[in-house]
């Protein structure tokens, strides 16, 4: 680029420097044209320039073109030969090498070579005004670095707390779970055991009314699941060498009539004393007779009892019987194969 804009500069001396050499072809405003021949001055010009050379200064040049002092120089001396006579004498001077300019961007002083005015474009930069950088104090960087661990531990330590809280809940939630499947569990199984009792008695009722029997005359015979047996004493205390009076009550649980046969041969008193021991039965000596057949209505009880002697007896009535002495003991009764719940009494001393 440099070197196009020398070559350029070249070409334009020599074009400016060809146009005015020779004083008697040159025209202008500096040729006499009078009928005296007389010349009173001879101005050289050469040919007009427009644009940026056509100015009264050089455009502005960077780098060494700017600091050329032959760049802008445009003076140059019109001399001729001697005249030969005493009238035509040849007055030297300065011819302009240019024309004066119009243009009021050209109106400034002449160019010297040095058109650009500023300073002169050397290709760097000139540094940016600002504060000189300044060394970091260790102590505040230290507490910088301080500070940004101890954030960093401070993240991690709350990172730490929500993850035990999240696991803390997610046992609960386990727990809880877990809690509700036992509770499902259990409530499963209870109601299974349920419907297996349901099923059970169902199952029961229905092989007791499979093994229903009727007698004769169309009655119903009472099953064992109508017939409830209770042993029944006027007094559960009684002295030594007393006779109490011992029953037993028979009562239909049913939800419809039936038959029950209570006979005397069917009744059974037995006294037990400790550890189950065979103290007194009407088995042994006095065993119950006679037949008899009850029809008995859902919710009716019949009651029959015996006197005992409160002596001792054993199977087949062998033995001296001897008045029991104080103490407690157990009363067992049952008709029909129907058996009551044990009945404890005492005998005390007079």
């Amino acid at each position: 680029m440099v070197l196009a804009v020398v070559v350029l500069i070249g070409v334009v001396w020599l074009v400016r420097g060809s146009g005015g050499n020779d004083p008697t072809t040159a025209s202008g405003p500096g040729v006499s044209t009078s009928g005296t021949n007389r010349v009173t001055s001879t101005t050289t010009t050469g040919p007009q320039l427009t644009g940026d050379l056509g100015s009264s200064a050089p455009a502005s040049l960077t780098g060494v073109l700017a600091d050329d002092p032959t760049a802008g120089s445009g003076t140059a001396a019109a001399t001729g030969p001697a005249s030969s006579g005493t009238e035509d004498t040849w007055v030297s001077g300065t011819a302009s090498t240019r024309a004066p300019s119009t243009d009021p961007a050209s109106t400034g002083p002449a160019s010297t070579g040095a058109a650009n005015t500023g300073p002169a474009n050397t290709g760097t930069s000139a540094p940016t005004a600002g504060t000189a950088p300044t060394a970091l104090d260790p102590v505040a960087q230290g507490s910088a670095e301080l500070e940004a661990q101890k954030s960093r531990e401070a993240e991690l330590k709350d990172a730490q707390q929500q993850a035990e809280a999240a696991a803390e809940a997610a046992e609960k939630k386990v727990a809880e779970v877990k809690a509700k499947i036992a509770a499902e569990a259990a409530k499963e199984k209870a109601a299974k055991e349920k419907a297996a009792k349901e099923k059970a008695a169902a199952d029961a009722a229905a092989a007791e009314l499979a093994s229903r029997k009727y007698d004769p005359q169309g009655q119903l015979i009472c099953p064992p699941s109508f017939v409830k047996a209770t042993a029944v004493m006027a007094s559960r205390s009684v002295a030594v060498g007393t006779k109490p009076e011992l029953g037993v009550s028979v009562q239909n649980v049913g939800d419809q009539s039936c038959v029950q046969d209570v006979s005397g041969s069917t009744q059974q008193f037995t006294v037990l004393g400790k550890a189950g021991a065979h103290i007194w039965s009407t088995q042994d000596c006095f065993p119950g007779t006679g037949t008899e057949l009850r029809v008995l209505q859902p919710g009716e009880a019949v009651q029959y009892s015996v006197i005992w002697a409160g002596t001792t007896s054993s199977p087949g009535c062998v033995g001296a019987r001897t008045p029991v002495p104080a103490g407690g003991y157990t009363l067992q009764a049952q008709v029909a194969g129907v058996k009551a719940p044990n009945l404890p009494f005492t005998v005390v001393a007079p």
